[in-house]
């Protein structure tokens, strides 16, 4: 497994232990250059090109809104198991009381975590999505008129500097038996590393395992949506605020939400956080639609405002024919 880009030996050596299935994730990405694609409006498109920013909104907003809630419910069910028997025992015997103040003092921030986590959703892209891009995000995202904004590989394998507190992290799809055989995994390797836990001390176990777990509640996902292969950009301002995220109350379909905006600028405040979109954008692919050549003379033009270079061969439109309504006349 290969320590990733901008991730020193001690943060590795944190994720083994820690998040185990996310770095296996995140290191194969790495080995097979992967590229990530989030599927929108062309409207939405056009907003975050032309203001270089992208919407972190509420997860209650989400298709599935009880995405979080199950995470929670799959969490528990593996917790309340044999499994999770092993590992209460195992850090009380680091600890003495150590499961039971965990426990508590994890519930008592899961409702700000079911409530007040904010995402935006991505999927791995393939070569072979580069004509067309996926027939069943075109038919679940974008309305009538859908665009796939595809973005180069290592987009989301850089760490974030410290104290940005914006997360990226892949999403685990399986049912209650799977999630059990990765929860046994985790607690073993967290008894392999006995000495490992014991040199960070209480305070700092405690930390570590909240993350381990807040990841765990929001990207675990229905395994019925596996085919989205999704990953997750993920901001949880009452846990980990951040004066680099900016927060706005704006109206989506009709809705006044509360928006966390990502700057995706070279550099915010004085942070240089290496998210242009000059640098992360591969190409932005049309979907089926009635109008796509007026469509991609307005996102090149967009384009070419920003100072894209290639403006014009980075945009085109889908080969997925449209379907338009047929009618039976008797």
């Amino acid at each position: 497994m290969k320590i990733l880009e901008s991730m020193d030996p001690e943060q590795f050596q944190h994720m083994r232990v820690f998040m185990p299935w996310a770095l296996q994730r995140l290191s194969d990405g790495v080995e097979k250059n992967q590229r990530f694609v989030h599927y929108t409006s062309a409207a939405v498109a056009a907003s975050i090109i032309q203001r270089r920013e992208i919407w972190l909104r509420n997860s209650q907003f989400m298709n599935d809104y009880s995405e979080i809630r199950h995470g929670i419910e799959t969490l528990k069910a593996a917790y309340q198991g044999a499994a999770g028997d092993s590992f209460r025992k195992f850090l009380d015997s680091i600890h003495a009381g150590f499961s039971e103040n965990f426990a508590n003092e994890f519930n008592l921030y899961l409702r700000q975590i079911e409530l007040g986590t904010y995402v935006v959703c991505l999927s791995e892209h393939d070569a072979d999505e580069d004509t067309s891009g996926r027939l069943s995000m075109w038919r679940a995202y974008g309305g009538n008129c859908g665009v796939a904004i595809v973005l180069k590989v290592g987009s989301l394998f850089r760490a974030s500097p410290d104290g940005f507190n914006v997360f990226s992290t892949p999403v685990f799809y399986g049912n209650d038996i799977e999630f059990q055989g990765e929860f046994e995994k985790f607690v073993g390797g967290l008894v392999e590393n006995v000495d490992y836990l014991k040199e960070l001390g209480r305070e700092r176990l405690q930390q570590s395992l909240f993350q381990s777990f807040h990841f765990v509640v929001i990207a675990t996902k229905n395994k019925a949506f596996q085919e989205e292969r999704e990953w997750r950009v993920v901001h949880s301002p009452t846990l980990f605020p951040s004066d680099h995220v900016s927060k706005i109350v704006e109206n989506c379909r009709g809705e006044p939400q509360i928006i966390y905006k990502l700057p995706l600028t070279s550099k915010s405040h004085d942070l240089q956080i290496g998210l242009g979109l000059g640098e992360i954008l591969d190409k932005i692919i049309i979907g089926p639609c009635e109008n796509p050549l007026a469509i991609w003379e307005a996102l090149v033009h967009l384009l070419n405002e920003e100072g894209i270079e290639d403006a014009e061969q980075k945009v085109f439109a889908s080969n997925i024919p449209i379907r338009k309504k047929s009618f039976i006349h008797f």
